[in-house]
């Protein structure tokens, strides 16, 4: 997807939509009547602009990327959620 779709369906959406929480979902199981998936909310978007990238981004990720956490390895918690129906 780039920005120019992104902004077309986000302009697209609802005022009613205007205080829902932004999160990155992966779906990793499904046990024939339910997904599961883990969650992680998003608080940043890095644009990278050698890549022509925008980079959505969760809080220990923008912390590191701001310089304000120097670390080897990234342990992202995640909330992991129970989405009905398939």
């Amino acid at each position: 997807m780039i920005v120019k779709d992104f902004r077309k369906w986000i302009n697209s959406l609802p005022v009613e939509f205007d205080e829902y929480e932004l999160t990155h979902r992966e779906y990793y199981d499904v046990d024939g009547e339910n997904l599961f998936a883990n969650e992680v909310p998003l608080v940043s978007v890095h644009i990278d602009d050698s890549e022509k990238k925008a980079c959505l981004m969760h809080e220990q990720s923008y912390l590191v990327f701001k310089g304000d956490k120097s670390i080897t390895k990234l342990n992202v918690s995640s909330t992991k959620v129970e989405v009905d129906g398939l």
